[in-house]
């Protein structure tokens, strides 16, 4: 798609955190890695139960650098100075073209090497950032290290633009979506199958949920509007979830009465989530509505779950957030709901579920928005011209 340029240079991505989870990471690495470009990653490792990635593909000239071990406490604090350590070590010994931080960790870190090594470029790619958190001591750092750094990225222009307020930075960041590559394809594994055939439950329509299990999701008010959905639909929801949260949702479907229309599957490998993603014939993205959440206020082409469903050709239910009405207006990929209202999640679903030409237009809405719009590939490109134009 774009012209690669003829000699190899360096770029080093840093995140404290188990990249596997956040996919423009990954993407980024790939992509740098197929256009002449070595890559070097510095990751936090993650606990041993949630390890995915020796699953992931970073891309042929992509070098893994883990550092520290997943500790709490002082332990971690310990184990991130090190982190910094390292990253100043590995910019002195390689002088990379540029120096990509992720989030606030990443992003102090990486300005630290930039600042002595002040020839390479630092690029600041947040993903999520809380306010109020900006307020103490780190916060405030990481505002200044924003306002030094070259190019600063968001995954949404909403966020980019309350961020840019509160940081005062006098450049505008660029938004690229979390969105999957054109050229990423959903293996079906069939595990989904025999989990089903092994409860001894067939549906004939399956609505999916993937992501972190936790409140502020609609999950519960989701679990609720099954009560009203008019066929014989199933309920997959897969994702990493608290011992406590997960109690009190096993609570709630017994009881409902639900316990033979929901599968909660709170620890999924990496093919069981894709065969769900494979599986599914709707997807649910909903988020509570909190005008102090600058997130869930900008989710709209932002979302993991979403794009996660464009990648799979099928349409969603949204929240009827301001953000997400201008996105279904424009795009028609999606119903909206009310996020904490079971009967407005379930007229959505059955909505779709129940008309068979409407449903396949949206699914031909969504094929056409991810090929057009919401695809790795179109959201890094002025990331990649920036990288590859030495006089910005």
């Amino acid at each position: 798609m774009y012209n690669k340029i003829n000699k190899k240079k360096k770029i080093i991505l840093a995140i404290w955190a188990d990249p596997s989870y956040y996919l423009a990471t990954i993407f980024t690495a790939q992509f740098l890695s197929k256009n002449q470009f070595d890559v070097d990653l510095i990751y936090r490792r993650s606990s041993p139960k949630n390890n995915i990635i020796d699953s992931i593909e970073f891309g042929d000239n992509t070098k893994l650098l883990p550092s520290g071990n997943a500790r709490s406490g002082w332990c971690n604090k310990i184990d991130y100075a090190k982190f910094v350590i390292k990253l100043i070590m590995l910019v002195r010994k390689e002088r990379p073209e540029v120096v990509i931080g992720y989030n606030k960790l990443g992003l102090l870190a990486s300005f630290a090497a930039t600042k002595i090594f002040s020839k390479t470029r630092l690029i600041y790619h947040n993903y999520d950032f809380d306010i109020s958190l900006l307020r103490d001591f780190m916060g405030k750092n990481e505002l200044l290290a924003a306002r030094n750094a070259n190019l600063t990225i968001f995954p949404a222009l909403g966020r980019s633009q309350e961020y840019k307020s509160i940081a005062k930075l006098t450049k505008d960041p660029l938004s690229v979506l979390n969105c999957y590559s054109l050229s990423y394809s959903i293996k079906k594994s069939g595990e989904l199958n025999k989990i089903l055939q092994y409860k001894g439950l067939s549906f004939d329509k399956l609505v999916i949920r993937l992501g972190m299990i936790g409140p502020f999701h609609a999950i519960k008010a989701t679990i609720r509007s099954m009560l009203e959905w008019k066929g014989n639909w199933g309920f997959i929801l897969g994702g990493i979830a608290s011992e406590a949260y997960l109690a009190e949702l096993y609570q709630l479907v017994e009881e409902l009465g639900l316990e033979n229309r929901i599968i909660i599957l709170p620890s999924i490998s990496q093919n069981l989530w894709y065969d769900i993603l494979s599986s599914g014939d709707l997807g649910v993205s909903l988020y509570d509505f909190d005008p102090k959440n600058i997130g869930h206020n900008y989710m709209a082409g932002t979302s993991q779950k979403l794009n996660g469903y464009f990648v799979a050709g099928i349409p969603s239910i949204v929240p009827n957030t301001p953000d997400f009405k201008l996105f279904v207006d424009k795009y028609e990929t999606s119903k909206l709901a009310d996020a904490l209202d079971p009967k407005s999640i379930a007229k959505a679903v059955n909505s779709l579920l129940l008309d068979t030409e409407e449903y396949n237009q949206y699914c031909k809405n969504v094929r056409k928005a991810f090929k057009s719009e919401f695809n790795f590939e179109k959201q890094f490109k002025p990331v990649f011209d920036w990288i590859n134009d030495p006089y910005v």
